[in-house]
């Protein structure tokens, strides 16, 4: 990819490949965006549940112990 682009290519011509490609990565930034959200949610999720787990068990302990 930037080999290519270090190439003397015509001006024109350079731009609207330019233009091209980065239509491209943002249309892949964006999917890879929502991947991480769900991604991010999953993890929110599962650490919430690690806590709450957790949390419910330290009371159980609490209440052994008092």
């Amino acid at each position: 990819m930037l080999v290519k682009a270090c190439w003397p290519l015509g001006l024109n011509h350079h731009q609207q490949q330019q233009q091209q490609q980065q239509q491209q990565l943002d249309s892949e930034s964006q999917q890879q965006r929502q991947q991480q959200r769900q991604l991010e949610y999953s993890w929110l999720k599962l650490v919430s549940q690690i806590f709450a787990t957790a949390s419910s068990q330290h009371q159980h302990q609490a209440v052994h112990f008092g």
